[in-house]
């Protein structure tokens, strides 16, 4: 059964990021940890290898990992290609790409969780999992087949940015908000009371959606998902999105399958154009969805 929407009004940026809070209808999970202290993240104990990691929970409670999450350090840095939960106390090899090509040193700890990945990023993995057969996209090499296109999705943003050194895709973002930092903003929207979603407007179209189980979970990526709009928005004109298209793109939304467990993402046809959908749930609801406009000109293929 699909999920309902309740879309709230937007916060404009001024500099082409609109917010739109988004309630769910349905009942919100408990029981999960989603804080990235409670985890720890590292290189594969038989040897470092570019398309795994191994994640423990460390915490008491079952923990959720998500497509998206960067984790810094180790030999490089890394993003998750797909959500998965934890027990306490499980260890687990895990599908990254690797989002700094030109480091291959240093120590085997990571930190991570809270940061996203831009969401041109996390489109190219969705869009290219969506034509892949479950059993890959659900095996612990799946960071393999979506490599290729988190590297030249960088190097595309390179290219309008400036290099960095390694092509480092959170050092380039650390630069954007250092850049951002030093001019003037409105103060960025928080999570409001029972919000679980979010979609984001940037040049005055919809490019994304994240929904999650519970309040505590979007509060977890909250930053993360702002600082991955703003970098996005760096090369989009600086022109509000309306509200009307917040709430047609909620409506089309509702006509997929949305809030049910998808074994691997899956393109949908809707009114607002094809939307590229991964969906997390257990037996008893949703605890992630995100969702990508493939129409939007930010999404366009490298």
């Amino acid at each position: 059964m699909s999920e309902k929407f309740h879309v709230g009004q937007g916060s404009y940026d001024g500099y082409g990021v609109t917010v739109f809070p988004v309630w769910l209808e349905s009942q919100p999970l408990e029981g999960f940890c989603w804080k990235s202290s409670h985890i720890a993240v590292g290189e594969n104990a038989e040897g470092a290898s570019v398309n795994n990691l191994t994640v423990t929970n460390t915490g008491h409670r079952p923990h959720i990992f998500l497509e998206g999450d960067i984790f810094e350090g180790g030999r490089q840095n890394r993003v998750l290609t797909r959500s998965l939960v934890l027990a306490r106390g499980e260890e687990r090899e895990v599908p990254v790409a690797c989002v700094e090509e030109g480091r291959w040193h240093g120590t085997g700890d990571h930190r991570g969780g809270r940061r996203r990945a831009p969401m041109s990023v996390r489109y190219d993995m969705t869009n290219t999992m969506s034509r892949m057969n479950v059993a890959d996209v659900q095996a612990a090499d799946a960071g393999t087949h979506v490599q290729s296109d988190v590297w030249n999705r960088i190097r595309q943003h390179e290219s309008t940015r400036g290099a960095v050194e390694g092509h480092s895709l959170t050092e380039s973002m650390d630069q954007a908000d250092r850049a951002r930092n030093m001019g003037t903003r409105i103060k960025p929207p928080t999570v409001l009371p029972g919000q679980r979603g979010v979609l984001i407007g940037i040049g005055g179209h919809i490019v994304a959606a994240e929904f999650f189980g519970n309040s505590e979970g979007l509060q977890s990526r909250w930053d993360g998902i702002i600082s991955a709009a703003h970098y996005e928005a760096m090369e989009a004109p600086a022109r509000r999105t309306a509200s009307w298209k917040a709430r047609d793109f909620a409506a089309s939304l509702e006509l997929t399958p949305i809030g049910e467990d998808f074994p691997k993402p899956e393109e949908f046809r809707t009114p607002v154009g094809p939307l590229a959908i991964s969906s997390f749930a257990l037996g008893y609801g949703l605890i992630h969805a995100a969702v990508f406009n493939g129409a939007h000109p930010l999404l366009a293929e490298v």
